[in-house]
């Protein structure tokens, strides 16, 4: 039977412009094109799950008016089934791309309808995926999900509610704007460092161009090389790093008795496919490419110190 994931979140529709440059205040340009994809962390996680023949729960807040029907259907089209939370208005995130790293406009807070959620049983599930998005219904299954011994992939960021779910977490992946955002964290060690006195066994973190640093127990922090993708500064560069937290939680379940070095890698190689075929419309790799790119090039990891 196919796996199934639980990714838990919140779903916003990503209006991507390439530009040529970012408009100042006071210009008005034309873009060179549009696109209105879904997107939210844990969306684009749990495409790239489905994507990889598996099945993908998304468990998001999505709001109630009328662009529901569209973002209904674009999760369909994705082979995604959705467990709604319904919101009291839509989310839309502004990004731009074209111009290097992409830059985004976020959608504000919506009001949710209900402060009730679905409790989804761990029983069914392989893994969650969650990025902090819904306080409650994150700490609820990070909870259950880990008791249960269901492996949790927890995608970091500069949220309040981080500390409370890390603890929960089977694994932990931060990026760059995670260290950035906390003046105490001066270079990526010091992350991993703190996410294991938290409890946390695998530790990551992300940093671009620069590739990854990761751990797992009490092994000293390892770099893997980032893989280069030219012309990567014109790519339609969002939602990488969410198909890169997809891929990893992909790797992990399918093949659970690997090293994490080889997760990591099979992610690394999902991401850099993923950004080199993303020029307007968003791409996602099958695993078959990923492994023939990942067999084609020689995994590069280095110690610290």
């Amino acid at each position: 039977m196919p796996h199934t994931l639980l990714c838990l979140g919140k779903f916003v529709f990503d209006l991507t412009n390439e530009v040529e440059h970012i408009p100042v205040p006071g210009e008005k340009r034309t873009v060179k094109s549009q696109i209105v994809v879904p997107g939210g962390g844990v969306v684009n996680a749990a495409i790239c799950i489905a994507n990889c023949g598996m099945h993908a729960h998304a468990h998001v807040e999505i709001g109630s008016d009328y662009f529901l029907g569209g973002a209904e259907q674009m999760l369909i089209d994705h082979k995604v089934r959705l467990i709604p939370r319904y919101t009291e208005a839509s989310s839309f995130n502004t990004v731009f791309t074209g111009v290097g790293d992409r830059a985004i406009a976020r959608a504000p807070k919506r009001a949710q309808l209900a402060e009730d959620f679905t409790e989804v049983d761990p029983d069914g599930y392989d893994a969650l995926v969650l990025d902090g998005y819904q306080n409650d219904a994150a700490l609820h299954h990070a909870k259950t999900f880990s008791v249960a011994d269901k492996f949790v992939l927890l995608d970091c960021n500069p949220r309040p509610n981080t500390d409370e779910l890390l603890p929960h977490a089977g694994a932990a992946v931060a990026g760059a704007s995670y260290m950035e955002d906390n003046p105490a964290f001066r270079q990526p060690a010091d992350v991993l460092d703190y996410f294991r006195t938290m409890g946390c066994r695998v530790r990551a973190i992300t940093i671009g161009e620069r590739g990854l640093w990761f751990c797992e127990g009490d092994s000293p922090p390892k770099h893997m090389e980032a893989i280069h993708v030219d012309g990567w500064e014109k790519k339609n560069s969002n939602g990488i790093g969410d198909g890169f937290h997809g891929a990893l939680a992909v790797s992990h379940t399918l093949w659970p008795g690997n090293r994490w070095a080889y997760h990591f890698w099979f992610a690394t190689c999902y991401a850099a496919l993923m950004l080199e075929k993303s020029d307007h419309q968003r791409f996602y790799p099958s695993i078959e490419n990923v492994l023939l790119l990942m067999n084609s090039r020689p995994q590069l990891v280095r110690a610290a110190g």
